[in-house]
This record gives C-alpha cells, structure tokens and sequence, in this order.
C-alpha cells in the first residue's frame, strides 16, 4: 500500500521545482519585463548583451561595457583655443557648449562663429565710387565750413567712398580741395585720398599735399607719406571748374581693429 504521506512530500517537493524554474533564466538569458530573453550581440543599437531590444541612450557615444551594459565613451571636451574661438557658445564635442567670451560691442564688434568681427558703418555699402553717399552740393565762394565724415573700416578690403558736388562760385579762384584724418584708432595705418572729376571735362587738377593717384580724374594720396592730408588745386581749363569731389578711405596692413574714424573735408 502506497505510504500517503510520502506521496503528499513527493507533490510538495514538485511543486517547489516548478516555482523555482518559472522565475529563473538560463545561463545563456536574461530577465526583460518578467520575460526571459536570449543574451543578444554586444551592440549599442540594441541595448548590448543584456538589453531589451531598445538602443543604448547617447547616441553616437554609446558603447557596450565589459558586462554587456550600455555605457559612454570617454568625451574630452575641445578647449575654445583648439576651435580658435574668442567668443560666443560654442560646442565642445560632447554634447555641451561652452562660452568663449564676448566681443566690445561698444568698438563696433560683434561675435560670428566664434570669431569678434567688425560692423559696418550706417554707410555701407560704399566701397566704390559708384557706391558713394553723396554729402551734398558745396560752392567754394561762400567759404563754407568743413564737412566732417565719420565711419569705420570693417575688413581687411573695406573702402570707405564719398562724393561731395563742388559748385565753383566764381569768385576767389578755382576749388581748393583738403582732405584730413583727424582721428583713427590707433594700430592699422588709415589712408586718405581725394579725386576730383571736372564736369565739362580738360582737367588738369594738381596734387599739392600728398602722392599723385590719377585713378579717377585727378587726385592725391595720403599713402606712403607721412601725413594723413592730402590737398588739390583744381583746373578744368573751360569757362566753369565745377566738378565732383570723391574721397576714400582705408586702412593699410589693417589688424581687425573695429574702433571708428573722423575726417574732415575742406572746399574753399
């Protein structure tokens, strides 16, 4: 006869089992959302060896460690000296951004990509002639004061143009143009030239302060001289000396120094 107390330890016992195997997972699975799970490829995209099928968080700088978890890979952030940044946010190659500093607003700079630039003046763009603000009609016969132009030079190739209508009043002579810098900041070497364009034509206008530049008319300049002035004596050899005024300035060897100029104009 069956002992019915054996029977009943033998089901107790085999229950146990059956508990116990219900909740454990093989050597070769893990536990995902109560479920046990094949152990998958080391890889990120699907959360490494362990994971559940969803990508490891961090993107491009996700990895497997050794025990089949998602990590990161060890980011050293870029300096704003190794991107050559002086100023703004920039990235620093890990996901974060850090300030570079800023720029003196208050010399006209302003921060692009990382780098202080220049602004340019209300006049721009006047970088020709043909670009030229015009300051106005100016009869040489009523002595009138003279014309201040303020402006700054914001690129290494930045000219600054302007045109002034020299009326001959007929009296006193013929138009005498004076050009001066009377400020600039201090660095880059700025350059002042004046040019002068008769209005019937037979110009023969004279450099008397300043090199010769015949580029448009007659004219002179300050470059290569030790003065930032520059005079002309005009002559157009018909009934009226008349004509268009144009005056430039630059900066030679010009160092990204962004601070403002002052000039005046003389015709008398």
């Amino acid at each position: 006869m069956r002992d019915a107390s054996v029977s009943r330890d033998a089901a107790l016992d085999a229950d146990v089992v059956d508990e116990d195997s219900s909740v454990g997972c093989g050597p070769d699975e893990h536990e995902c959302n109560g479920v046990c799970r094949e152990d998958g490829e080391n890889d990120p995209a699907t959360g490494c060896r362990l994971g559940c099928g969803a990508p490891c968080p961090g993107g491009t700088d996700a990895i497997c460690e050794p025990d089949g978890t998602c990590g990161l890979t060890a980011c050293t952030p870029m300096t704003c000296e190794e991107q050559d940044a002086i100023c703004g946010l920039v990235d620093d190659g890990c996901g974060r951004r850090r300030s570079c500093g800023t720029c003196d607003a208050t010399q006209g700079e302003r921060c692009v990509s990382g780098m202080c630039v220049c602004e340019g003046d209300s006049n721009e763009p006047n970088d020709s002639p043909s670009a030229a603000p015009a300051l106005g009609a100016v009869d040489d016969s009523d002595d009138p004061p003279a014309m201040t132009i303020e402006g700054t030079i914001h690129t290494a190739s930045d000219e600054d143009w302007y045109r002034v209508d020299v009326v001959d009043g007929g009296f006193d002579g013929n138009p005498i143009i004076v050009a001066e810098i009377v400020s600039a900041p201090a660095g880059p070497n700025y350059e002042i030239a004046a040019y002068y364009v008769c209005n019937a034509g037979g110009d023969t206008s004279r450099c008397t302060a300043g090199g010769s530049d015949n580029m448009l008319g007659r004219g002179c300049t300050s470059a290569g001289v030790a003065s930032d002035r520059v005079a002309l004596d005009t002559e157009c050899n018909t009934t009226t000396d008349s004509g268009a005024l144009y005056v430039r300035v630059r900066a030679a060897g010009w160092a990204g120094v962004c601070g403002g100029y002052s000039a005046n104009i003389q015709v008398r």
